[in-house]
């Protein structure tokens, strides 16, 4: 996240404490739906957006307007129509996408790096990354989809059916870990180990201070 999004997020959660219980929840659905349906789109983009959003709904409210009142009773279809006027951001869709992958490879390959006998894995590490990353996107995909949706009458039970879900979802990533093995494996001593290591902490932090 850029420092441009990272300043008009802080603002949006600074100013969104100003709103009533009911327009909160009305504009804190929106935010959802739209952060999560706009994987593929500018961040700061969106980031704008919604907080232009949230003054019209901050002025409304002290003409003693409800934010429902001021933009309907289906968000959604305004959320869609802003959403279908920001085009695409590939390139910041790879470098999420490559941070990410970065992130894990660095977290699950630590212990092989510092330690000459045991090989790295590079071709595990890769499918078991790419898997990870394709849940967490079919994760976030999902929670945008149903934001709006009616939820079936489950009660307290609906939140134990998602996450056994999620669970099922993610279990092969593991057992891909644990199971896989590829001849892509290397070796490396431990200094140099510890070397690619803070060559790749400090390349994943530039990575995501520049993520755009």
């Amino acid at each position: 996240m850029t420092t441009k999004t990272s300043r008009l997020a802080d603002e949006n959660n600074t100013l969104r404490e100003q709103l009533t219980p009911d327009n909160k929840k009305y504009y804190e659905d929106l935010l959802l739906y739209m952060r999560t349906r706009a994987v593929l789109k500018d961040s700061a983009v969106i980031e704008q957006e919604l907080l232009t959003i949230l003054t019209d709904i901050i002025a409304a409210q002290q003409d003693g307007v409800a934010a429902v009142d001021y933009f309907g009773k289906q968000p959604q279809e305004t959320a869609d129509d802003i959403l279908a006027e920001i085009p695409n951001h590939w390139v910041n869709m790879v470098k999420m996408v490559g941070a990410l992958l970065a992130g894990y490879f660095l977290i699950t390959a630590i212990p092989s790096l510092t330690l000459p006998s045991t090989p790295v894995d590079i071709g595990t590490l890769l499918l078991t990354g790419v898997y990870f990353t394709l849940a967490a996107l079919g994760i976030v995909t999902y929670v945008g989809r149903t934001t709006y949706q009616k939820q079936h009458q489950w009660g307290r039970w609906g939140w134990v059916v998602r996450w056994l879900a999620a669970c099922v979802l993610i279990a092969p990533g593991f057992l891909l870990t644990f199971f896989l093995k590829t001849p892509w494996r290397i070796y490396l001593p431990g200094l140099i180990g510890i070397a690619l290591i803070s060559i790749l902490l400090i390349a994943l932090a530039g990575s995501f201070w520049r993520l755009d």
